[in-house]
């Protein structure tokens, strides 16, 4: 009796299942990463469960970036970009210098490892922004749909703990890290209005106005928060990307929906909660307290501080492992008081490169729209660094700064080939004359 016989399965389908899967759990991770390290971060910091979220989205980074890296050594992408080369001198000093201060300040090794491990998750949230699109395991689009969905999720989360509190509703007890969570809101707002843009190129109109739905929502949380850095980073960043991306007609259209959309949240809210002293806090007056309040910390952060501290840091002095020290509430003085002026020099060096980089690209880029999002994304953390949060706790700076890097490096790689090509085909073509 005749047998049938079972074909093998090819090698190819084989590799293409084993890619699939491995693609998955890569973006499941990405996933997890963004929920702990961009959402619930900032919610669990202060309550019982301590610091529960940043260490799940620390474990994860770590975790996600050695995978990457091994998938790099495979693949090897250029690495010889010169943001990479600053980004990687930054994160070389933050590390070494710590390490010298124990030698030349005596600073107690446990503080100065502590902020080394920090520094180690920070570059490793780089790493992942950086290399999984540098890799192609991830688009842009896809990115920006996961923190887009992962802040819908998680908004549900902090608009029910506003429902469930009748008094000031911005600090709410076991809601830490206010100016942080606000200011990630107003980067999902931005995320939702650049699938509204892929949305329209596609002609997919429902899925459009889902988005757009998206981004209102997330608009109305970062009110709700009251923190007026990130409601400068939301109206700047969002209301550049809606009208240079979308157009007058569609981003007007949205700012028409959005004002009347907010004002009646507002009206429905205040009859639950307070809302008189959120209201306040974006009154003149308070701004300019604020404004105040903010220079003397920047001006006091330095005082007291020897030429040789300037020189090497003060990690003891770090605001986030002693409770004693103050948070000078900048990213770049905060480098320079706790890691040094070199260090300092480089991350000011790299921001400062990384925009002129990408904004000299402009007309030469072969997606507008993936350019201007990438910029806009790092810069609505920029506004959050440059006034609040501790340096080694802002993980979306970091993250965000690895994809702005990814995203100018291949646009400049593709710019540059098809620069090559178009001289090559205007060259004028010598043909030795036939024989006579």
């Amino acid at each position: 009796m005749p047998t049938a016989s079972i074909a093998p399965i090819s090698t190819t389908s084989a590799n293409r299942a084993i890619a699939f899967i491995g693609r998955s759990l890569i973006l499941g991770s990405f996933s997890l990463l963004a929920v702990y390290g961009l959402y619930l971060r900032a919610r669990l910091t202060e309550s019982e469960d301590g610091a529960t979220g940043g260490l799940i989205a620390s474990i994860t980074a770590v975790a996600l970036a050695a995978v990457l890296l091994a998938v790099g050594l495979v693949k090897r992408p250029r690495l010889d970009s010169s943001l990479i080369i600053w980004a990687t001198l930054f994160f070389v000093c933050s590390v070494g210098f710590p390490a010298l201060s124990i030698v030349f300040l005596q600073v107690d090794p446990g503080i100065a490892g502590r902020l080394i491990s920090e520094v180690i998750v920070c570059a490793a949230m780089f790493l992942c922004g950086y290399l999984i699109l540098r890799l192609e395991l991830a688009s842009l689009t896809s990115i920006a749909m996961i923190v887009a969905l992962s802040g819908i999720i998680c908004g549900y989360f902090t608009l029910s703990d506003f429902l469930e509190v009748n008094t000031y509703i911005r600090r709410l007890e076991g809601f830490g890290a206010v100016n942080y969570v606000a200011n990630v809101y107003a980067g999902c707002a931005l995320c939702c209005l650049y699938l509204v843009a892929k949305a329209l190129i596609r002609r997919n109109l429902a899925f459009a106005a889902t988005a757009a739905a998206g981004a209102i929502f997330a608009a109305l949380l970062v009110v709700l928060l009251g923190s007026r850095q990130a409601a400068a980073a939301l109206v700047l960043t969002c209301g550049w990307f809606a009208f240079g991306a979308l157009g007058p007609r569609v981003g007007g259209g949205m700012l028409v929906i959005t004002l009347p959309v907010a004002v009646l949240s507002m009206l429905v809210l205040s009859q639950s909660v307070d809302t008189s002293i959120l209201l306040q806090r974006f009154e003149p007056t308070a701004i300019s307290n604020a404004v105040t309040v903010r220079a003397m910390v920047f001006s006091g952060a330095l005082v007291g501080l020897e030429p040789t501290d300037l020189l090497i840091g003060r990690p003891d002095l770090y605001g986030a492992l002693n409770v004693e020290s103050t948070n000078p509430h900048n990213i770049i003085i905060s480098a320079l008081r706790h890691f040094g002026v070199f260090t300092a020099l480089s991350l000011t060096f790299s921001l400062i490169h990384l925009f002129f980089k990408g904004c000299t690209l402009g007309s030469r880029s072969i997606d507008a729209n993936a350019l201007a999002f990438a910029l806009l994304m790092f810069a609505v953390t920029i506004f959050y660094v440059m006034a609040s949060g501790h340096i080694t706790r802002s993980f979306h700076f970091f993250l965000f700064w690895g994809i702005a890097v990814a995203v100018i490096q291949t646009q400049s790689e593709v710019a540059r080939k098809l620069d090559t090509r178009r001289q090559g085909s205007a060259r004028p073509q010598f043909h030795r004359p036939r024989p006579l």
